[in-house]
């Protein structure tokens, strides 16, 4: 309110209304919290169908204890795990071997 009552000219005040009411949107990172073991257990058997949901079930009581944005990733992140686990559900995809390339 100070700044808009401290501006000269119209444009200045309009460009205050506008970053009001249009706030620049920051871009974070997601999915930070599962990137490295949904990218491991694309190489395990059965896609480590165990691991994920010891996975899953320790961001959901993430998610329980905790708020704001840690609490928004980490659901988020849940989310994302159990996606991966319908995506790549074991029975689909026996008849392919996914594993790392060689290294040349």
């Amino acid at each position: 309110m100070a700044e808009y009552l401290a501006t000269t000219y119209a444009t200045q005040r309009t460009k205050l209304i506008c970053a009001a009411k249009f706030p620049k949107k920051i871009e974070v990172a997601s999915y930070t919290q599962v990137r490295s073991q949904l990218r491991a257990a694309l190489t395990k058997p059965h896609f480590d169908c165990d691991g994920l949901d010891f996975l899953a079930d320790k961001l959901d009581g993430k998610a329980r204890t905790e708020i704001g944005y840690n609490r928004d990733e980490a659901l988020r992140c849940a989310r994302a795990v159990r996606a991966f686990q319908d995506t790549f559900n074991p029975k689909t995809f026996a008849r392919y071997s996914i594993a790392a390339s060689a290294k040349l």
